[in-house]
């Protein structure tokens, strides 16, 4: 049932380098990589989510802006952790948000090219597996 199925979903750290935008090989077109990326909704998420990282890292999370601001899943951002140092957003269209367990979780973008962890939300193979599928491209 439906309570069992979402008490199985968690927020995941991994470990392992990557960008979020993908190049296709036969049309050289990037796009974002959006799947299973960590939406965060509440306080209580951004906790759970500083939780599962190391404390020095800057992780994926799925917050965009393309140009307006928006969550992987489409949904809109309520709430808001923005880090109070200077977040250069520049002429950059596309820019991707990242979390920092070093800055008390708060957030900041970057260009989506850069090669960080992630943190995504979802079952535990579920996660891994879409990241090596990206990354493998």
């Amino acid at each position: 049932d439906m309570l069992q199925l979402s008490s199985k979903l968690s927020f995941f750290f991994i470990n392992l380098q990557g960008s979020l935008f993908l190049i296709t090989k036969e049309t050289g077109i990037s796009r974002t990589i959006k799947q299973n990326l960590a939406t965060i909704k509440s306080d209580t998420d951004n906790q759970k989510v500083q939780s599962q990282m190391p404390s020095t890292y800057y992780a994926w999370i799925g917050l965009f802006r393309d140009p307006n601001f928006h969550w992987s899943d489409g949904s809109s951002v309520v709430f808001t952790s923005w880090d109070s140092v200077m977040n250069p957003l520049g002429s950059m269209t596309v820019i991707c948000g990242v979390t920092s367990s070093a800055r008390s979780g708060n957030w900041k973008f970057l260009p989506c090219e850069t090669k960080l962890p992630f943190v995504c939300y979802g079952p535990p193979g579920e996660c891994f597996s879409s990241f090596l599928f990206y990354n493998s491209k």
